[in-house]
């Protein structure tokens, strides 16, 4: 099944969840694994910092710095997963927006490309101001649907917790989880892109800055199951 085995130093972390773990990541070792394209003045990088690691020695510090009008002002850092068993796919993870700025958002998507198509599962923070924005999913093509309330978008420099659920089969949201509050998406359809033909799932995480503000985001224990 293309399913990815958790080392015995990690999976104490993961504790008591439901279905099958096709990856958990704690960033502990290098970035390898983790292809990554850095936009213009974007860096990707395994951080050990105090104020950048949730658990553990080791998380990943993502921060994109845009000057003026530029080509790429996206940075991002992608996991590609093979085949996926069938079922709801969760992404849980934990992230910390070190530097929030206006016109930046934090991407987190997971793709399953079932072979016939590539359904997207999307999630991001859309900042309207520094610390001011909104929770939003993919709805369609690069269309966003807002979700939750303001007090869901994470502090700057507060950890929260986020677990996207969504029936791949489906191709419909399930819930959005921030920190203890769940949020209903069960009304939300997924979006689809043609296929590749790999029939592999990618996890992709990506910030977004078009202005020279040097937003960042850290990432850790990330963690990837079919229920």
């Amino acid at each position: 099944m293309g399913r990815e085995y958790i080392r015995d130093t990690t999976q104490r972390n993961v504790g008591n969840v439901a279905g099958d773990i096709v990856l958990y990541e704690d960033f502990e070792n290098a970035l390898f694994l983790w292809p990554i394209t850095a936009g213009d003045n974007g860096t990707v990088a395994r951080t050990t910092a105090a104020a950048s690691v949730y658990q553990g020695g080791g998380a990943m510090l993502m921060t994109q710095s845009a000057t003026g009008v530029i080509a790429n002002p996206a940075t991002r850092a992608q996991r590609l997963i093979g085949a996926m068993p069938s079922g709801i796919s969760v992404l849980d993870f934990m992230a910390n927006v070190r530097v929030s700025s206006p016109n930046a958002t934090m991407g987190f998507d997971s793709r399953a490309d079932t072979g016939i198509a590539i359904v997207i599962t999307g999630l991001r923070i859309a900042y309207s101001a520094a610390g001011v924005g909104s929770l939003q999913v993919e709805t369609g093509d690069d269309t966003w649907t807002n979700v939750g309330l303001a007090s869901d978008v994470p502090r700057d420099l507060a950890w929260a917790r986020f677990i996207l659920r969504a029936n791949i089969g489906a191709l419909r949201y399930v819930s959005l989880q921030v920190n203890a509050r769940l949020i209903d998406l069960s009304a939300l359809s997924t979006p689809t892109i043609d296929t590749d033909g790999l029939q592999q799932h990618t996890v992709l995480i990506q910030v977004f800055d078009t202005l020279d503000n040097g937003a960042s985001l850290a990432i850790d224990n990330i963690l990837f199951r079919v229920e």
